[in-house]
């Protein structure tokens, strides 16, 4: 990897990156290759299932002094509250880096561009959070604070004994401090001190995380409902479902995909592609290297060539 070429502008805007998996490591690796800066840090949470992979990416990980392994693993159940929490692990460990090794200020859990456009687009942010949601909730939405889950073991097709999230009957109490229940993606652009006022210092911040432990899918709501508080570092001031920061297609708004949906969200195929590179999102969700090899292939030559063609504007 040439990393000649990097500028000014890139070695004084370092990235934070939070990295969720639990298969592929081949896909976590592509992954990783294409967003790869020396002047940036990444942590990568392995789900605590997942030992193969785990010592796989460790092993990959030693070879970097900027790429580590989440000092504290979860046993990530879909729809749970594990998934939040593997998110806020990550956070934390990147949080504590001391400034003086690396003075990120945005942190982002994805990438699908080139470095040099990631920072434009960040500084283009000028210190405010980007987390697209929604305060109009479907009724699907609502099912999700409204009752108290619970994780339970079942015995899947193989055989194997898994785990899942299952809705009780019990209702679920209201939110604390009068909060409002919003919606937010999974994946989203956060300040560092946005970071460091949610997971050491907002009284409020940890009241709603306990609240959150035994709702569904909390990492759909948790970061929204933090941002839309006026003490709130970095506070957006406006929910919107459109954001630069993720590329979706959602099957219910009637989106065609060449690849399969999983979620109700398109898994990309070959005839996305040139949608996706129109696209000026800094990341994107999904895709499944074993499924079609040839969306990230094709997107992989597409950010080389831009990388090539900056590098020629820099010489």
């Amino acid at each position: 990897m040439d990393f000649k070429h990097i500028t000014k502008e890139e070695r004084d805007f370092p990235i934070a990156y939070s990295i969720l998996a639990h298969q592929n490591a081949h896909q976590l690796m592509l992954l990783l290759s294409a967003i790869y800066a020396p002047q940036n840090v990444y942590c990568i949470h392995i789900d605590l299932k997942s030992t193969s992979m785990f010592e796989a990416v460790k092993e990959t990980a030693s070879c970097f002094s900027n790429v580590f392994l989440a000092t504290k693993r979860e046993d990530v159940v879909y729809a749970g509250f594990s998934r939040l929490q593997a998110d806020i692990n990550c956070m934390e460990d990147l949080v504590n880096i001391p400034v003086g090794l690396n003075n990120w200020t945005y942190l982002i859990n994805l990438c699908g561009q080139t470095n040099l456009e990631a920072v434009k687009m960040l500084t283009e942010f000028n210190g405010r959070n980007v987390i697209a949601g929604t305060d109009q909730l479907t009724w699907v939405t609502v099912q999700r604070t409204k009752w108290i889950y619970r994780v339970e073991n079942y015995t899947n097709e193989d055989g194997k004994q898994e785990r899942k999230m299952i809705q009780t009957k019990e209702l679920k109490s209201p939110p604390p401090f009068n909060m409002t229940i919003l919606k937010n993606l999974a994946y989203n652009v956060y300040t560092r001190r946005f970071l460091r006022w949610v997971i050491f210092e907002s009284e409020k911040a940890k009241a709603l995380l306990e609240w959150s432990r035994d709702t569904l899918t909390p990492d759909e709501h948790y970061w929204l409902m933090l941002d839309a508080l006026k003490e709130a570092p970095g506070r957006n001031g406006r929910i919107s479902w459109s954001s630069p920061a993720k590329y979706v297609k959602w099957k219910s708004l009637k989106n065609d995909c060449s690849g399969y949906w999983r979620h109700s969200s398109c898994v990309y195929g070959a005839g996305d592609v040139n949608q996706l590179i129109r696209s000026r999102s800094l990341f994107a969700n999904k895709f499944d290297v074993k499924h079609d090899s040839l969306p990230i292939t094709c997107l992989r030559e597409h950010l080389d060539k831009k990388k090539r063609k900056e590098r020629l504007e820099i010489q």
